[in-house]
């Protein structure tokens, strides 16, 4: 049983993983970009700047606030991704659940090397405390390295499945 139509027997759980990750990468992306200071995606959205601006003079002194600097950029990434999502489960075909495969890998990956760069890695490995009021609405996200386990597992079944 699939949920979607497909051009090979794609596994339900393949599906329904890049379903829900298409709808929570999704929404993040459409309230990030469009939105970026809602309280659902940052801390009121205003950061102080620390650092020098381009005149050479500290900012950190004039406590100088910019809007969420990277929130767009970071909503476009995963607005793209669950467009990919999308088109690939419409399709259907072997290679648009490769590509699904390799740009869920790919951030994921991403996610896990800045966490370890900033040695940041309890998310890596354990479920994190969402805040009341927060997106997406689960009372814990997963652990990073869990949704790399989903999207190894995912690639491995559609390479399977396409043999």
């Amino acid at each position: 049983m699939s949920l979607y139509p497909a051009s090979f027997p794609v596994p339900t759980f393949v599906q329904f993983f890049y379903s829900f990750q298409g709808v929570v990468a999704g929404s993040l992306g459409l309230v990030g970009f469009f939105y970026p200071n809602a309280p659902s995606i940052t801390l009121g959205g205003y950061w102080e700047y620390i650092g020098e601006d381009p005149t050479g003079k500290s900012s950190a002194k004039e406590k100088k606030v910019v809007l969420a600097p990277n929130v767009r950029g970071w909503a476009l990434r995963n607005g793209l991704a669950a467009v990919v999502n999308v088109m690939g489960l419409y399709f259907g075909t072997p290679e648009c659940y490769y590509i699904i495969c390799a740009v869920s890998i790919w951030r994921e990956f991403f996610d896990i090397l800045e966490a370890f760069i900033d040695g940041d890695t309890d998310k890596v490995f354990f479920p994190a405390k969402i805040a009341p009021g927060k997106f997406p609405p689960l009372l814990y996200f997963p652990p990073w390295a869990s949704l790399m386990v989903g999207n190894l597992a995912s690639l491995y079944m559609v390479y399977a499945a396409d043999q």
